[in-house]
This record gives C-alpha cells, sequence and structure tokens, in this order.
C-alpha cells in the first residue's frame, strides 16, 4: 500500500489528537448514548469514504450510519448517480458518538469534540486507503481539510464542489453539503448538490496525480556563473519544443509596497518550465541586473505572476523598468472561473490543483506587517540558520506552482 510511513502516520496522529486532554474520556459523548464510537459501514467496492458531520438519532439507534430520514435521501441520490451507498462505500462520521444537548436531542458538535475524534477518522483513512473522500458537511470539512488547512479554514460556501488531489490523504477530497441541509434548503441548493455529487463520485475512476516531490524542482543559485548560465538559457525561450513561450516570476520583499526607501526586493524566482524554478537573492551585478532586465522585458516571452501587478510596481519602482508583456494573471484567472469569496489566493489554488497545503507555514509570520506601509520580517528570516533557504524555497515554489496554474488555466480558457 503506498500511503504514509508508520513514522508518517504516527506523527500526524499525534497532531491529529491535538493538545492533551483531546480524548474519548474528554470528550464524553460515548457516555449516554445507544452506540459509543460508531465503526465504518459498508463494503466499499469501489473505495469512496463519506464522510458526514456526526450520528443522528436513527443511526444511534441501529448502530450505523445513514439511517435517518436525511440518511434516506443520500442513498436515493447516490443510487440515481450508479452508485451503492452501503455496498460501494465505506461511511463514518467526523464525530463517532451522537452529539445530544440537554434537551436530548441532536446538536452540533464542538471543536473540541471534532479535535477528540481526528485520529480516529486518520486511522480509518490510513488502514482502508479510500480512492475518493466524500466530505458530508462543515463538521466533516473541519476534521479533514482543517487538518491540513491551518488558518482561515472558512465555510463550506468556500469548499463545496472542488474535487482536491490531497497529497496528504493520498485521495480525491471532495467537499459538499450534508443531506440534512439540503432537506431544508431551496431547489436551487439541492441542484447544486447533486452536481457536487455527480462529479465527486466520478473520481473513483480517476487516477490520482503522480507525488512529486516539489522542493526537489526549486533550483538556489547563489554563485554568479549559474546566474548568469540559468537566465542566458531562460532568455532564449522555449525553442524547438511544446512547452509555451511563458516565463512566471515571484518576488520575497521586505514589504507590499516598493515606494519607501527603506523596503527592499530581496529574493526573485523565475520558472519556464513545469518542473523546474531558479531563485537567487536580488544581484548586485550590473551584468546580472541587465540579464535580468532582458528576460523581463523580452517581447517574445510572456510573462505571469500572482497578482502581477505586485511584481509590475516591484520591478518598476527598485529595478527601474516595465516587466512586458504580461499575457496572464492567474488570480485573475481564477476569479473567472468562480468568483467565490477565498478561493482566489495562490495557496488555495494550489491545494485544489496539486493538493499541496502548508509550504508556506514556516515563512508566512515573517511576512506579516502592521500595516501596509511596514517592514516585514523577513530581514530577520534571513538572519536565521536555514532561514534563507526557506525563504528561497518558498518563492521558488510560489513561481512554478504560478507557472503551472497559469498554463493550465490559459489551456483551458482557448488562451493557449
Amino acid at each position: 500500500m503506498d500511503f504514509f510511513s508508520k513514522a508518517e502516520i504516527d506523527k500526524a496522529n499525534m497532531s491529529m489528537s491535538g493538545v492533551k486532554g483531546q480524548t474519548c474520556q474528554t470528550c464524553g459523548l460515548y457516555k449516554n448514548i445507544n452506540t459509543p464510537r460508531m465503526k465504518p459501514f459498508g463494503n466499499f467496492r469501489k473505495r469512496i469514504l463519506n464522510i458526514g458531520n456526526a450520528p443522528g438519532e436513527w443511526d444511534d439507534r441501529k448502530g450505523k450510519p445513514w439511517q435517518g430520514k436525511t440518511g434516506k435521501l443520500l442513498q436515493r441520490t447516490y443510487q440515481k448517480l450508479g452508485i451503492d451507498l452501503f455496498e460501494d462505500c465505506l461511511n463514518i462520521n467526523a464525530i463517532g458518538c451522537r452529539p445530544l444537548d440537554e434537551n436530548g436531542r441532536d446538536r452540533k458538535p464542538t471543536d473540541h469534540e471534532i479535535a477528540c475524534c481526528k485520529r480516529k477518522v486518520s486511522k480509518v483513512i490510513y488502514e482502508r486507503n479510500p480512492r475518493v473522500i466524500i466530505l458530508l458537511g462543515a463538521t466533516s470539512i473541519q476534521s479533514i481539510i482543517g487538518n491540513v488547512w491551518k488558518s482561515g479554514l472558512g465555510g463550506i460556501a468556500k469548499w463545496r464542489g472542488w474535487s482536491i488531489p490531497d497529497q496528504t490523504y493520498n485521495a480525491w477530497v471532495c467537499p459538499t453539503f450534508h443531506p440534512s441541509y439540503i432537506d431544508q434548503s431551496e431547489q436551487e441548493i439541492e441542484t447544486i448538490w447533486k452536481q457536487d455529487l455527480k462529479q465527486a463520485l466520478q473520481m473513483w475512476k480517476k487516477a490520482l496525480p503522480q507525488k512529486e516531490d516539489f522542493e526537489s524542482q526549486v533550483q538556489i543559485l547563489s554563485n554568479p556563473k549559474d546566474i548568469h548560465d540559468s537566465l542566458l538559457s531562460m532568455n532564449m525561450g522555449q525553442i524547438g519544443n511544446d512547452l509555451p513561450n511563458i516565463v512566471a516570476t515571484d518576488f520575497e520583499t521586505t514589504g507590499l509596497k516598493p515606494h519607501s526607501k527603506e523596503q527592499r526586493l530581496r529574493i526573485i524566482s523565475l520558472c519556464d518550465t513545469p518542473n523546474r524554478a531558479i531563485v537567487f537573492q536580488k544581484p548586485k551585478s550590473l551584468r546580472l541586473l541587465k540579464m535580468l532586465k532582458a528576460i523581463y522585458q523580452n517581447p517574445e516571452i510572456g510573462k505571469t505572476a500572482w497578482n502581477m501587478k505586485f511584481e509590475h510596481a516591484w520591478t518598476k519602482v527598485k529595478l527601474g523598468y516595465d516587466i512586458f508583456p504580461w499575457v496572464f494573471d492567474p488570480m485573475l484567472g481564477s476569479h473567472v472561473e468562480d468568483n467565490r469569496t477565498g478561493i482566489t489566493g495562490l495557496k488555495f489554488q494550489n491545494y485544489r490543483h496539486h493538493g499541496i497545503a502548508g509550504y508556506d507555514e514556516e515563512v508566512h509570520p515573517y511576512l506579516i506587517a502592521p500595516h501596509s506601509n511596514d517592514l516585514n520580517q523577513i530581514d530577520e528570516l534571513i538572519k536565521l540558520p536555514g532561514g534563507l533557504e526557506k525563504l528561497q524555497i518558498y518563492c521558488g515554489l510560489d513561481s512554478l506552482f504560478e507557472y503551472r496554474i497559469a498554463v493550465k488555466m490559459m489551456k483551458e480558457m482557448g488562451i493557449l
């Protein structure tokens, strides 16, 4: 089974079980119900794992998921889409025990209760190795995606409808509404839900993209000759192959706005192929700066960047010239594809396209400035042991992912 190593799952289990005290004993939901710690149910013929929010009354009585009214709705909907809920799928909940209020009625699980069950959910994924994980409801999204998406998780409106090739779970992760929400909603919401499920249930036939070591595709250059040779090769463009003649670029700077004399451009990365990005500190050599300008102003090479006005402004102010021609901004492309709030940033779109989340975790705190005109803390990061390398890898990954996503979007939109 090609999934987590034992060391990886032990580490994941430690993090997923959370802080000391996140256990069945501190949760306590198991004490006053019929079916504590409900077991997974289903024959799993098509390796589809459904994760609901929590057991309801009928689930708790019968000892298995999806036994009540909303479960019947899910069964019928799956049947119409050619999937048997219990023969083709495995079924669990983000919470293994039915949550009750003081009046004995169903209630929403607390964050603590969700955290207490994460380890058990992770164990099911590890042991059963699903091809598709369908997240039904906000609690399951918090349990699964919230495990890899550490800040700014947002609500179900942000996540529903995507088929994410998650590299942590080695499965397609497909969030959508819980059937209990559909049962109380307008017809339009049910139509969207059925579309989400149709897309998700087809993913079991689709191979997951092969795992890649993206960091190994970032070349950190420090020797002036290596920078020279790489820039020279890049300025020649993609000659004699099928790759588009496009360069993605990304900067790491000491702030958001370049106009202050205190602000500095520190790191530059460029990517012109799907599997290699180069990254280096801003050159001091006039020769290298001229070579960089030659790429940025080569009319035969299209330029792309995420929110390209940032790189354009910094180049104009700190390097003294305009980048041209800009051919595509994948952030704007994300707006065109789907204009939901919170989904057009590079980190979200990279998770959506490549299933990679959290590659910015170590660097991101140093990129934050108190106010938009203030300095951030990347110079402090650079002074730390290994800090410069972390910043350069982060910058190189940004341009690598920008290139890949831009090319993919341009092809889908008929631009390439």
